[in-house]
Order: structure tokens, then C-alpha cells, then sequence
């Protein structure tokens, strides 16, 4: 028994080559993974949707957990009504409740898809019914009043006492952040990463903040505000931050910054050019060591040099300096080992 033995038991027309069947609003479209597999009266849609959500949830049933029952009604100007099902892997679903299904064993939980959800009645579980009539009674409900917030906004505490605008604002700020935002920085090569120095684990969370394990990622770092009010320092969207604390660190960051050199730019410069210093060259020995590369660790300023390079052919040297006048200190150096003989990146 399969997927279209069931939809043929409740009422489904087969699809035949070269027959016309009748469209909506007569009948609605059935399609199982993007294949149209036949057709189905428009007043049976919403009885054959409800016996397909009960069989999910069943154990014994032939139709899998994850299917997504894209249910789509007819309407004035909307997105084309039919039944679209889809069982094709790496989808996303996420796990809701189906009140329309009596249970007290836990057996009511359904997982749904994006597509799905949209043409959905799903109530959340705070003892309100969101406004909706009675002519679209809710058929689900959310395992938590918090599901129907994103992962960002579920990492805001006491969400419920803020202005709503503010709680939308701080899920744009969360992602702006300078965090600890990997690990493998020794592995990475982005053009530019901003890096969060002494990070911490905050004081208050959420039960999401410990799901996710962002212990290992931090966001931020814990402060102690005071509001001085009417007679204090009260500028509007502006704060003052106090100088021994920032001193000893707080919200300091780094900027790492990947410096490429390609020796093989160019058809005439292949092969003719290698890092290296020459050893009568004294002016950049402090920078740049024998093989051409930087010392790990070396501080550089504006306009010193970091990296040399020698060509085979006319003997002639060039030296790459530091652009810009803030300090940089080189973390690490990496090469590319494609070349065994000499490296050109």
C-alpha cells in the first residue's frame, strides 16, 4: 500500500495520459512531489487533508511522518488551489500539536513544512485565541507560546516586557554584534572578520540560549548601566562609558584582515618570481624573515614592510608594505603547497 492507494481510497481521480479532467473550481489538482497524480473534488479537499493529518501521526500508517500536506483553497487572486504533497528529503519541518486529533499519550504531534503552514489555522498555547473567528476554527497549536518566534528573537529575555518594536530591533542588533563568532580562526581565510577580545557568557538567558549551546559562541558582554535622569548626564541615544573599564578591555575586539599574495598573477610572472630576502638587505631583516615571509607575532605599522619577493630572471626585488596607519600584528601565515619546489602564494 502506498501513498496513492490511500489517496485513491478516499476519493482521488487517477491522472490518465491524454484525458481531460475538470479544473477548479470543480476539482482541485492533486500533486505528490511536483507530479500531477490526479484529481479531487473541491468539496472533499478539506475531509481528505483531515484523514491524511490523522495518518501521519498514526504509527501503523503507510503514510511517512514528515509528508507535507500543502492544502492550498480556493480564492480570488490567490495562489492556484490544489493538494500538494511533498516527500522529498532535506526539507524543513518543524513539530506543532493537532488539536483535531483527541490524544493524551503525545501521539498529536505533527511536523509541517513552510508551504503548509501558510494555509494553516495554528493557534498559540497562551490561553488566547488571536483574534480569529469561528468560522476558521484553529486545527493546531503551537507546543509553546515562544514557537513562533525565530531563533534570534527567543535569545531576548523578558521579550514580553519590552515595546514590540525594540524586541524586532534587537534581532537585527544580535546578528550586527562583534561576537565570538568561530572557532577555527587558524583554518579560515576571510577578507575581513571582527572578533570579540574578552567575551562572556551572560548573566540572564533563555531556555533556547542553552539549546543552541551559544556558550560557545558569545555575543557580548555583561554591563552595569546607570540612568541618570533630569539633572545626570542625559543625552538623548548616546551613553558614557567608563574610562578604567574600557581600559582594562571592555569591548575591545579585533579585526582580522587576510593579506593575499598570488605569485602566478600574470602569464609573464609565473614561475619567475619566489618569496624570499636577501641576506645584504639589513633595512627589512627585522621585519621579514629569510624565506621572504613575516615573523608571527611581528607588530607592523604604516608603510612597513611585511613580505618579499625576489624575481629569478632580472635579480630585482619587491617589497610589500603595510597600507594604512593602523598597527597590525601578523597572527599567522599561511602557504599554499601546491608548488613543491617554491611557493607562490
Amino acid at each position: 500500500m502506498s501513498i496513492l492507494d490511500v489517496l485513491v481510497g478516499v476519493g482521488m481521480t487517477t491522472s490518465w495520459p491524454k484525458v481531460d479532467h475538470a479544473g477548479p473550481p470543480r476539482s482541485l489538482p492533486v500533486l505528490l512531489d511536483g507530479c500531477v497524480v490526479g484529481s479531487l473534488s473541491s468539496g472533499e479537499a478539506d475531509k481528505v487533508v483531515a484523514h491524511l493529518r490523522r495518518l501521519k501521526v498514526s504509527a501503523a500508517s503507510v503514510i511517512p511522518d514528515d509528508l507535507e500536506v500543502g492544502y492550498v483553497p480556493l480564492s480570488l487572486g490567490g495562489t492556484y488551489p490544489g493538494l500538494y504533497l511533498f516527500t522529498s528529503p532535506s526539507r524543513f519541518i518543524r513539530p506543532v500539536r493537532n488539536i483535531s486529533i483527541p490524544s493524551s499519550d503525545g501521539k498529536d504531534i505533527e511536523h509541517i513544512g513552510p508551504f503548509e503552514q501558510v494555509f494553516m489555522e495554528i493557534k498559540c498555547p497562551d490561553g488566547g485565541n488571536g483574534g480569529r473567528s469561528t468560522t476558521f476554527p484553529a486545527t493546531h497549536e503551537e507546543l509553546m507560546p515562544t514557537a513562533m518566534l525565530s531563533v534570534v528573537a527567543n535569545l531576548t529575555p523578558w521579550s514580553d516586557h519590552n515595546q514590540s518594536p525594540r524586541n524586532m530591533y534587537q534581532c537585527q542588533m544580535a546578528k550586527q554584534t562583534m561576537a565570538f563568532s568561530l572557532q577555527a580562526l587558524h583554518s579560515r581565510a576571510d577578507q575581513k572578520l571582527y572578533h570579540l577580545q574578552t567575551p562572556q557568557t551572560p548573566i540572564v538567558r533563555t531556555k533556547t540560549y542553552t539549546k543552541y549551546g551559544l556558550d560557545d559562541y558569545p555575543s557580548g558582554t555583561n554591563a552595569i548601566v546607570a540612568v541618570l535622569a533630569y539633572t545626570g548626564y542625559d543625552m538623548e541615544d548616546a551613553m558614557i562609558l567608563n574610562k578604567s573599564a574600557v581600559e582594562r578591555g571592555m569591548c575591545r575586539g579585533q579585526i582580522y584582515q587576510t593579506e593575499t599574495i598570488d605569485l602566478c598573477e600574470g602569464k609573464s610572472n609565473q614561475g619567475q618570481r619566489i618569496f624570499k630576502r636577501e641576506h645584504s638587505d639589513k633595512a627589512i631583516s627585522s621585519f621579514v624573515d629569510s624565506d621572504g615571509l613575516p615573523y608571527v607575532g611581528q607588530v607592523i605599522h604604516g608603510n612597513e614592510p611585511y613580505c618579499s619577493t625576489i624575481n629569478q630572471v632580472t635579480n630585482s626585488k619587491r617589497v610589500y608594505n603595510h597600507k594604512g596607519s593602523e598597527m597590525a600584528i601578523v597572527d599567522y601565515v599561511a602557504v599554499d603547497t601546491k608548488n613543491k619546489q617554491h611557493l607562490q602564494k
